[in-house]
């Protein structure tokens, strides 16, 4: 039985083909006869899982009788790994592009880009990123939140949290020095990191290295609710996910 090697199945191989770079991966060489009986293949059909490999970069050959297999050189697989990121990010602009058009003729939501100009889509809005979080979610709020206002729909955001949280999602907040923390998170302080920085810095959230979301808010009339704009785009968030992390080094511990 042969150990798959899980970074392999980053590339665009059959099942057969992993096995076939994992055996290699621990016996350095081998000929086909050998990696027949290691994957439990006859060598008959081997051969073209191995001439494929060969032609596509992966595997090298030596002219000898029997042939020799060794995996390639890295540059190879760096190459082919280059590829299947071209290729996923022209995936993506196609399925953001067929969102936008979607939403623009039949009115339905785009996956990728959202804009919510009214509380009750905000309220949607923010839960829906509370919801989607799987594994980090880094919140900024800067000095103009108020804590006691729109109690409702705080608390709501706040349930969202505590969901979120008990999910194992791992939350960091900025919270402006003297702003208390909401009632219904105390009991949970001890499952979130929070620090305190008083920040005129956007208010937003940003989620697993990937999304967005951006509230727009009137500093001088903090209930003049203007909008909130959520984005999946991996550089917008790791731009602010690294100026989060600048503002966490210079924030005090809770």
């Amino acid at each position: 039985m042969v150990k798959i090697i899980p970074e392999f199945s980053r590339f665009n191989l059959s099942k057969r083909e992993i096995e076939i770079l994992s055996y290699l991966y621990e016996s350095l060489s081998s000929d086909a006869r050998q990696i027949s009986k290691a994957i439990s293949i006859s060598e008959q059909k081997i051969y073209p899982y191995l001439k494929n490999l060969v032609e596509r970069g992966f595997l090298t050959s030596e002219s000898t009788y029997p042939a020799i297999y060794k995996i390639a050189h890295p540059n190879a697989f760096k190459t082919e790994l280059d590829k299947a990121k071209l290729e996923i990010e022209q995936t993506k602009y196609f399925l953001r592009n067929l969102a936008e058009r979607q939403r623009k003729l039949y009115g339905r939501e785009n996956p990728f880009f959202d804009i919510a100009t009214k509380l009750n889509q905000n309220i949607k809005l923010q839960l829906n990123v509370f919801d989607m979080a799987n594994t980090e979610f880094l919140q900024v709020l800067n000095i103009y939140h108020r804590h006691s206002e729109n109690r409702k729909q705080k608390n709501l955001f706040e349930k969202g949290i505590i969901r979120m949280i008990n999910r194992g999602v791992v939350y960091k907040t900025i919270y402006p020095l003297n702003k208390p923390i909401p009632e219904l998170l105390k009991d949970y302080t001890k499952k979130f990191e929070i620090k305190r920085l008083d920040t005129t810095f956007q208010r937003c959230d940003v989620i697993d290295k990937r999304f967005v979301l951006i509230k727009i808010l009137d500093e001088h009339d903090i209930l003049n609710f203007i909008g909130s704009i959520f984005i999946d785009d991996e550089n917008l968030a790791m731009n602010l996910r690294y100026t989060f992390f600048q503002l966490w080094n210079k924030a005090a511990k809770q």
